[in-house]
């Protein structure tokens, strides 16, 4: 399109008008040219009446807050003519050309997202924008159209718009609070609401939006999934029944349409300009938000010069974390509405789980985990992280329940098929990680295959972990990470979710229980507040530990009739190659049904918090009897350390009072002692531990192995031999259970 500065003959200003409507009255001020090449007049106040001008409230709710394309408009552009030269309507360029290339719509700049083609509409060569050609091409010679008239944005106040009458707690009502304190200041502001996964976010955020709209003002709701805004869209409509709505998304039919109130996906901010008072902005951490800067910049040229901003997420990004802690702006929420902490994921090693779908297998460990989830009855939604291996599995899962789909972001069938999921239709949902925030479906558990793949980053994780335990009905829904070797990102969303469950308590008298979860009703006492010690364990699961104690083995803690040498050790000290290597171990409880399912659920499904239910008895019992003896961890091979994820044992001797020295290396890699039979374990004359290189000597120094459990003493032996030839004086060890 061309476009000329002519000065109307009844105008008090030149105006940019599109040749087309250009007339022998005017006085033409500038050649036929793209609008880029041309200098913007500067705007005059346009006329406060417009009554005369038919169509007047149509333009004003299509343009206000927006700029558009001519082609998105629901009319001829030269239906604008009367507007654009009443001062109503503005023509603004859709690229910038200088000082240098710049999408007007988008904020791209960079060089290789601009291309250049021969222009039909100008007879020139034009440049238009690729980074955001998905929603219609702009280009030089296209103008943006804007409104520019009256300030009639702002609605008229009005009171009691808010229907909700649901209750909140007192963490929500204070984080409502602080963010209706923010909407409602007059200038700038912005606030990060720091909240867990299900801490029940939309509902902090009604007082607020309420406040807003009775003060006329207009809201924005941008989320960066077009799920999420399907689910706010009927939640906010019940809220808030007599405001103005609009849910706006890829192929919405209310793309067009005018809201007071308007969700919409981040890409759909682009169409608007300075539209918003405030502008709340949903997982801001979230993909593709974080990703793409085009899209903060169109969510800040979405909003007014003096607008509030208020961010939500569960896992802010150091920036904007530490930009908003400057300004005093951080509220946090670490507690789910119900009350109940975030469910732990727990590890599952499952090996090579890439090649077993290529063979059209599934791994063992996850071929379990499903048929015990389908024989529970209840539902899973399962993460993987491509489309191609959501197909995959989804092919292999479908042979045992034919009713299991999968579903990404570019199915056409999305919306029906997670409806489809939430109405318990089919038993698992395979996802990519389209579905890994904003959508909340009660009574489920969470799998991911492939927990290692780069795409499942911390904060992913956190959000995926959220999708379990959402209802106050069911808080404990478990949440498992398959994976073929754990990384940092794992540890880190582990670390994350304990980190707010503790934080979400009170600091005296409220923690929980490391082992059941559930509240520690100690009571408050200045000797609770100045011991060195904290409780960890309620009452319960401390009763059914069974301590060990004389009468006893010296040397290996196994219960006697009387306190003696036990036969084994003996047998041990009459042997040549085996004598004097091992002074005394001490094990803190027998290894009986109770204590044998806690080290399983700590050593071989990864619940790593457990090792704290262990923390008092290992610190009191090392200063009664190794406060002199530097703690060394039994290692594990690299193969096992990358199976299981952590050391168990290090895990424990960082419980300890003092720091730990990893003194040993595991060279030969045996078969796991928990299925060697005794005779074997006695016969081992391997020798799978030698001494670390490089590391700080032990001559005359009392070493003290640290183990999870002693059953034949065989493993403890073996590793005491490298440090007795290193020079140690002696070599004891502390364990948790005696088997």
């Amino acid at each position: 399109m061309k476009v000329a500065l002519v000065k109307p003959r009844s105008g008090h200003s030149p105006v940019i008008l599109p040749l087309a409507c250009v007339n022998e009255h005017d006085e033409i001020q500038s050649e036929a040219s793209p609008i880029s090449r041309l200098t913007s007049p500067r705007g005059f106040p346009p006329e406060a009446s417009s009554n005369d001008l038919p169509n007047w409230h149509e333009v004003w709710q299509l343009l206000d807050g927006r700029a558009l394309l001519s082609n998105e408009l629901p009319f001829p552009y030269t239906t604008l003519e009367p507007f654009i030269r009443r001062g109503y309507v503005h023509l603004q360029p859709g690229i910038h050309a200088r000082p240098r290339l710049a999408c007007a719509r988008c904020g791209n700049t960079h060089k290789h997202w601009f291309s250049r083609y021969a222009c039909a509409w100008c007879e020139d060569s034009c440049v238009y924008c690729r980074a955001c050609v998905s929603m219609g091409r702009v280009t030089t010679c296209t103008p943006l159209f804007t409104w520019k008239g009256p300030a009639l944005s702002g609605e008229k106040s009005q009171a009691n718009v808010l229907a909700w009458r649901g209750e909140l707690s007192s963490l929500q009502q204070w984080a409502a609070a602080r963010i209706t304190e923010t909407i409602g200041q007059s200038g700038a502001a912005e606030l990060l609401v720091w909240a867990v996964c299900g801490a029940g976010k939309t509902e902090m955020l009604f007082p607020g939006i309420a406040r807003g709209l009775e003060a006329g003002k207009r809201v924005l709701i941008a989320t960066p999934r077009t799920d999420v805004v399907l689910e706010l869209v009927p939640r906010l409509q019940q809220a808030f029944p007599t405001t103005a709505l609009a849910g706006l998304y890829g192929g919405s039919e209310e793309r067009l349409a005018y809201g007071q109130l308007v969700v919409a996906t981040t890409h759909q901010t682009r169409r608007f300009q300075r539209a918003f008072d405030v502008s709340i902005i949903d997982e801001v951490d979230a993909f593709p938000y974080r990703y793409d800067a085009s899209l903060a910049y169109a969510v800040k040229k979405a909003t007014k010069k003096h607008a509030a901003t208020i961010y939500l997420t569960a896992t802010p990004d150091n920036r904007l974390r530490k930009r908003c802690e400057k300004k005093h702006a951080v509220i946090r929420v670490n507690r789910r509405f119900h009350g109940f902490p975030l469910p732990v994921p727990g590890f599952q090693w499952c090996g090579n789980w890439r090649k077993k779908l290529l063979q059209e297998r599934l791994p063992a460990v996850f071929s379990d985990w499903t048929d015990q989830q389908l024989a529970s009855g209840r539902q899973a939604l399962i993460f993987v992280p491509s489309v191609q291996k959501a197909k995959e599995l989804c092919k292999l899962l479908q042979l045992r329940e034919p009713s299991i789909a999968s579903v990404h972001s570019g199915d056409p069938a999305r919306k029906e098929i997670v409806e489809n999921f939430r109405n318990r239709d089919m038993p698992m949902l395979v996802t990519t990680t389209i579905l890994e925030r904003g959508v909340t479906i009660y009574g489920i558990d969470v799998a991911v295959l492939g927990a290692e793949d780069e795409v499942f980053t911390a904060s992913a994780l956190v959000q995926i972990a959220g999708r379990a335990g959402r209802s106050a009905k069911d808080p404990d829904g478990r949440v498992t990470f398959f994976h073929h070797g754990k990384t940092s990102a794992m540890t880190r969303c582990e670390r994350q979710i304990m980190a707010m469950n503790g934080e979400g308590e009170p600091k005296m008298g409220h923690n929980r229980c490391r082992q059941c979860l559930h509240p520690l009703n100690a009571n408050a006492s200045w000797g609770a507040l100045f011991s060195w010690q904290q409780k960890r364990l309620c009452d319960e699961c401390q009763g059914k530990l069974r301590v060990l104690g004389p009468p006893w083995c010296l040397y290996c803690s196994r219960p006697l009739e009387r306190t003696a040498c036990c036969a084994d050790c003996r047998r041990w000290e009459k042997t040549r190659h085996w004598s004097g290597l091992l002074s005394r171990n001490i094990s803190l409880f027998s290894y009986d049904d109770h204590l044998q399912e806690v080290i399983s659920s700590y050593k071989y499904r990864g619940d790593v918090a457990l090792a704290h239910v262990f923390t008092e008895a290992l610190t009191r019992t090392f200063r009664k009897n190794f406060k002199e003896a530097i703690p060394t961890p039994i290692p594990l091979s690299e193969e096992r350390l990358l199976e299981r994820g952590f050391n168990q044992a290090a895990v424990l001797a960082e419980q300890l009072p003092v720091p730990y020295k990893g003194c040993l290396v595991r060279v030969v890699d045996e078969e796991k002692q928990s299925k060697r039979s005794r005779r074997d374990r006695l016969r081992g004359h391997v020798r799978p531990f030698i001494f670390q290189e490089h590391t700080a000597s032990v001559s005359g120094k009392h070493m003290l192995l640290i183990d999870d459990i002693y059953t034949t003493g065989t493993t403890l032996r073996k590793a005491a031999l490298p440090l007795l030839e290193e020079g140690a004086r002696q070599v004891s060890a502390l364990t948790i259970a005696r088997g």
